[in-house]
């Protein structure tokens, strides 16, 4: 396999998806698409342990596809591509459907939108990257796609971050160099809701105090569920004083960080909660 990335929603950084669409540049597949080839691996794909069956099939003269119902409950859309039409299907199968729409016009007028496809062949790519391991998952807060960056700046645009590409107005603001700022894991101060191993966290003490060191976090607050939450091990008031005693301790003991006693306070049908007002006070 030459290159992989994970594109469409998930690319996106969407808080749901509905599926998990993958886009592939197999070797066989570096000169031209090799049809054949292509319908074969997705037989081969098929045939692995994690695929329950074959919901749909597509082939057509740049790309094959076809969609898999998994084992774990969600489908997968695999989309076998070639170098050539590489950079062009990575943007289109990232989407949204509403931005490829808005891309339309700055494409009619460059000739890369014949009607019913966008065609960016007439662009002398540079040499494709090839992505594998986390580099198929992970894009950093700075990180921009060459390849799509290309297509953007044909089109007379700044390059327009996969958060961002959800047909709003980024076309239209990228077109006058215009997009906002996209929030950066640095800019984050703190986390407001940490489960703890007073209740139903999974991360011992050590780690999530060396993950706020390594985020540089100005606060955190051990939000735990409350006494009726049987299933998420709920704090009734006598362990909850004693994390209230153990948070004290900890902003005695230390200066960089802030840590905050808060809960996951459950509310009954009559709207009361599981604990009084003062005691939340």
């Amino acid at each position: 396999m030459f290159s992989l990335k994970v594109v469409g929603s998930l690319r996106r950084r969407k808080s749901t998806v509905g599926d998990i669409d993958i886009l592939l540049l197999p070797e066989f597949n570096l000169l031209e698409i090799n049809l054949n080839s292509s319908d074969e691996l997705i037989n081969k794909i098929s045939r692995l342990s994690f695929v329950k069956g074959v919901i749909a099939r597509d082939k057509r003269k740049e790309n094959v596809s076809a969609r898999f119902s998994t084992v774990y409950g969600i489908d997968v859309e695999i989309i076998i591509t070639s170098k050539k039409m590489w950079s062009s299907d990575l943007l289109i199968t990232t989407g949204s459907k509403s931005h490829l729409a808005k891309l339309k016009d700055a494409a009619r007028g460059r000739g890369c939108f014949n009607g019913e496809i966008f065609d960016f062949s007439m662009i002398e790519f540079n040499e494709l990257k090839q992505y594998k391991n986390k580099d198929s998952i992970y894009e950093g807060d700075s990180y921009i796609c060459q390849e799509e960056k290309q297509i953007y700046d044909f089109l007379g645009m700044q390059y327009i971050y996969p958060e961002l590409r959800e047909g709003f107005e980024e076309v239209e603001l990228a077109k006058q160099s215009h997009l906002p700022e996209l929030v950066k894991l640095e800019d984050i101060k703190g986390d407001l809701h940490v489960h703890s191993n007073f209740s139903d966290g999974i991360m011992d003490m050590k780690e999530i105090f060396d993950k706020a060191d390594k985020y540089n976090y100005e606060y955190l607050s051990f939000s735990d569920h409350s006494e009726s939450n049987l299933y998420g091990n709920g704090l009734d008031k006598k362990r909850l004083d004693e994390k209230i005693l153990f948070v004290k301790e900890l902003n005695a003991n230390q200066t960089d960080i802030t840590f905050l006693c808060g809960s996951e306070i459950e509310i009954d049908e009559e709207g009361r909660l599981d604990y009084e007002d003062d005691f939340i006070g």
